[in-house]
């Protein structure tokens, strides 16, 4: 852990969520309440949020490393994970049941990192 993010609940409200800095560029056309996520930027992610729909995005764990994607559900043995990028090099990651993943939560917000 690197450290910790003090947000108000005026914010994020009773929310069960907690935040993580994103590394990367496979986001950065992506929008959060109108603000970009960007590399360096911090998300706010709700944990308890489980109704996953096409266009949320989600903080996924993989293998064990984390990735942010747009989430799109193709049937009901599969999933895709979509970047949202300014860079062609990345890909959309399909999950099924029989992957080591775990849903994280949706994200909700973007505090700017200020670079």
């Amino acid at each position: 852990m690197q450290g910790y993010l003090k947000v108000s609940k005026k914010i994020v409200g009773n929310k069960n969520v907690f935040a993580i800095q994103v590394h990367g560029t496979s986001m950065n056309l992506s929008h959060i309440d109108n603000k970009k996520i960007d590399d360096g930027d911090f998300i706010i992610v709700d944990s308890e949020y489980k109704d996953y729909e096409n266009e949320d995005k989600l903080l996924v764990v993989i293998d064990g490393l984390a990735t942010v994607k747009k989430f799109k559900k193709i049937n009901t043995e599969m999933m895709a994970l979509l970047p949202e990028s300014t860079n062609s090099e990345h890909r959309p990651i399909y999950l099924t049941p029989d992957d080591t993943f775990i849903i994280n939560g949706k994200v909700i917000d973007v505090f700017k990192s200020g670079n």
